[in-house]
Parts: C-alpha cells; sequence; structure tokens
C-alpha cells in the first residue's frame, strides 16, 4: 500500500466540443485560396493594389468533385483561362507570406456539426456576447498585397490601368445617368469621381505592357458571303 501523501487540484471541466472552442459558422471546412482578376485593382494611397477573391475548393463548386475526378489544379485552371493569377499558398516566391491560408475549429450550431473554418493569416475572429467580430489586420495585408506586385504574381501596367479607368468611367456614366435622390447615391458618385481622378494621377509611374515573348502576326481572312462562292 502506497502510503505517501498526495495533493488533487482540480480544474475546470472541459468538455471535448465546447461551445466556447469552436468558431460557429455556416459553412464548415470551406477549403479555398486567393486569386486575382487581372483588372481587379484599386488606388491605396499612390499605390496600385489588387483586389483579390477566394477560389473554392468545394464539391459541386468551379467543377470540383471532392472524389477525385477533378483536382484543385483544374480548378484552378478554369480561372487561369480567364487570365486571373493563381496564388498558391506553397510558392516560394510567397516568400514570409508562405501558408497563407489557416484554420481554426469551428462548429456549424444550425446541424451541430463540427469541422475547421478555413481563414487567411490576416483575419482574426473573436467571439463577444455569444457574437463573432471578424477583424483584419489591413495594414499586413496590403504588405502582402503589394508583396505579389513586387515579385510578379500580380501584372499591373499603364495599359491595364488605362483599362481598369475607362471600366470606372464607363459604370460612372451609367450611374449619372439615373437621377440622384438620396445623399448616399450622390456621395457614391463623389467618391468615384475622386477615385478616377487619383487613378489618372497615378499613371505616369506605371510601366508600359511587357512585350510579347513570340511575335504574332494576324492576316484577314475573307468571310464567307464577302466576295467568296
Amino acid at each position: 500500500m502506497d502510503l505517501t501523501a498526495k495533493t488533487f487540484r482540480p480544474e475546470p471541466v472541459r468538455h471535448s466540443r465546447e461551445q466556447r472552442d469552436y468558431l460557429p459558422v455556416e459553412t464548415l471546412n470551406n477549403v479555398f485560396e486567393l486569386m486575382h482578376p487581372p483588372l481587379a485593382w484599386e488606388l491605396v494611397g499612390s499605390e496600385w493594389l489588387p483586389i483579390l477573391s477566394p477560389i473554392h475548393f468545394q464539391k459541386g463548386v468551379n467543377n470540383y468533385d471532392d472524389h477525385g475526378t477533378v483536382d484543385p489544379e483544374a480548378v484552378r485552371t478554369i480561372f487561369r483561362r480567364k487570365g486571373c493569377a493563381c496564388i498558391l499558398p506553397e510558392d516560394a516566391r510567397l516568400g514570409e507570406f508562405m501558408h497563407y491560408i489557416g484554420t481554426v475549429p469551428a462548429t456549424n450550431p444550425k446541424f451541430n456539426s463540427y469541422g475547421k473554418y478555413y481563414l487567411t493569416i490576416f483575419e482574426s475572429p473573436e467571439m463577444v456576447a455569444g457574437q463573432v467580430v471578424w477583424r483584419r489586420d489591413m495594414a499586413e495585408y496590403n504588405r502582402f498585397r503589394k508583396h505579389l506586385v513586387t515579385v510578379g504574381i500580380c501584372v499591373m501596367s499603364s495599359t491595364i490601368a488605362e483599362l481598369v479607368i475607362r471600366a470606372k468611367r464607363t459604370t460612372l456614366a451609367t450611374l449619372e445617368q439615373v437621377p440622384v435622390t438620396t445623399d448616399v447615391k450622390k456621395a457614391r458618385l463623389v467618391a468615384m469621381r475622386e477615385e478616377i481622378t487619383r487613378m489618372e494621377a497615378a499613371l505616369p509611374g506605371l510601366a508600359g505592357p511587357a512585350k510579347a515573348a513570340v511575335r504574332r502576326k494576324f492576316t484577314p481572312e475573307r468571310a464567307p458571303g464577302h466576295g467568296e462562292e
């Protein structure tokens, strides 16, 4: 018999799936990474930064099948054909931003299911009074976006900027045809005009478009019905 004196200290009872340990979300296991549509840009200060969007790798989305008939690379190909830049988390060019996708334990309260929630390393969800408050470190996120341009993953040139400005002018012209009935709409028009002005001012500092590696010459052919039998 062991007669050695032992002291036991009580510890808080913790259940394996205690609600406060899991982030409540509507979608679990939402695997994704970021991509950049070629004309999605904004001016932050005097710098052109890419506007990024997620690519989701979920069954039934973007032709992705989790049984393996279509792999993530096939999904990326869909967007690359549209001129988008796919930002692979394992791309060595990302440097300190490699593996920019992280996960947190999560639950879907509606179905009482558990799994992971995927998010970028720039986000930090916080539970406050039973509600989720999402925060993003914009300084780091902008530094990440600037890095994408610096290493050539997202490409900006004077031609691209001109196309971006042209698209914004078209949108502005359409909105200007609609009568302004609220202060919100008026403020939006003012903001768009100011944005276009700032973008035009930032044009001179951009490089011209990169020359194509292979020269391509297109010879017109007669269309059927125009002088041909």
